[in-house]
């Protein structure tokens, strides 16, 4: 007779296989039948309250950072106990998503990640081996491959909040995860990091923006992607201070694709309006529901393939904290239902 401690093992054994054997089959057919829609919303690893995602009718999600130090922890030791579990969840209610991977690793990176002070943020750099972080890639994709079809590599490499390396070592990680995603994958979708764009600062001076113009350009003409990467959260018709507006810095963005002759597809991974003031800019729940509908409807009108909202639920984050669809204590605002009958409208 077994004794207890073991028989734990072997129950927790047989349950991780299980949950291997759910993620790892084919669900080539299920996707071919399941609906598609233009608008999705990011989401965290540790999010809690997944159900609101099935209420709402959300058919695509972005996972905003999958840390590399997560997943591999040590040198070879894997664990997928979260990644699975949330793609299990997102499996059962045949919710398609976007994995934003971070080379985030006390052991991997060629820096310590730091953390950006107030917000959790932490900014990633460039392997110490490039091998290693290829390996981990691989582990990745192949684990999941046959649901999972949309890997992102990193998040606003222009911020120095998120990466602490050069803008050419993004370019070279950006390159090596192509390779190495498509090796593990050929009908994966690689997509470039979205820029910050600068709607943290004050004003936006011509200065810093040629500088993330010029980032994107080596983005362009690297090549290795499949899907184009944009962060928007520009207002219409009031650019003041802000510089742009939504349409016109997407023409920014557009007009350098056609100079370099690229035509791949754009999405909009990151955007989204408050519901409350922001410095001298005037918001509220209704501005803010006014602006998701007009944003997916221009995002359109300029051939955007897909638009990614932030986030579902307002927490402390500066002037993000309340761009959610729900209020910090759950409550939900206009947007919610202007979300909601986007999707019921679009869901094909």
């Amino acid at each position: 007779m077994l004794s207890m401690p073991i028989l734990i093992r072997v129950i927790c054994v047989l349950q991780a296989f299980c949950v291997s054997l759910f993620i790892l089959s084919n669900s080539c057919a299920q996707a071919a039948q399941r609906g598609d829609s233009f608008i999705g919303t990011v989401i965290l690893l540790s999010e809690q309250n997944i159900d609101v995602y099935e209420e709402l009718g959300i058919k695509w999600v972005r996972l905003g950072s999958l840390p590399w130090g997560l997943i591999e922890k040590s040198p070879g030791d894997f664990n997928f106990d979260a990644l699975d579990q949330l793609i299990v969840r997102l499996k059962e209610m045949d919710v398609r998503i976007l994995i934003t991977l971070r080379a985030l690793s006390s052991w991997g990176s060629s820096h310590q990640p730091k953390k950006a002070e107030g917000f959790g943020y932490r900014s990633s750099s460039v392997p110490k081996d490039m091998e290693a972080y290829k390996r981990f890639l691989a582990a990745v994709v192949n684990r999941y491959k046959h649901y999972v079809k949309h890997w992102q590599i990193e998040n606003e490499p222009n911020a120095s909040a998120f990466w602490s390396s050069t803008e050419d070592d993004y370019i070279e990680l950006l390159s090596a995860a192509y390779e190495t995603i498509k090796q593990a994958d050929p009908q994966s979708f690689v997509l470039s990091a979205g820029l910050a764009c600068g709607i943290s600062r004050k004003r936006i001076d011509k200065k810093a923006f040629n500088k993330g113009k010029e980032f994107f350009e080596k983005i362009v003409r690297s090549g290795k992607f499949d899907i184009l990467d944009i962060h928007n959260y520009y207002l219409f018709d009031e650019a003041g201070e802000m510089a742009f507006t939504f349409s016109s810095y997407l023409e920014q963005y557009k007009s350098i694709m056609d100079m370099y002759g690229c035509h791949k597809p754009v999405w909009i991974s990151e955007f989204g309006y408050s519901s409350k003031p922001i410095r001298n800019i005037f918001f509220d729940a209704n501005k803010q529901a006014l602006l998701l509908d007009k944003a997916v409807v221009t995002a359109r009108e300029y051939g955007v393939e897909k638009i990614f909202w932030l986030k579902m639920q307002d927490s402390p984050e500066g002037i993000f904290s309340h761009m959610g669809l729900l209020e910090d204590d759950g409550g939900k605002k206009e947007a919610f239902y202007i979300f909601k009958d986007i999707l019921n409208r679009e869901i094909k």
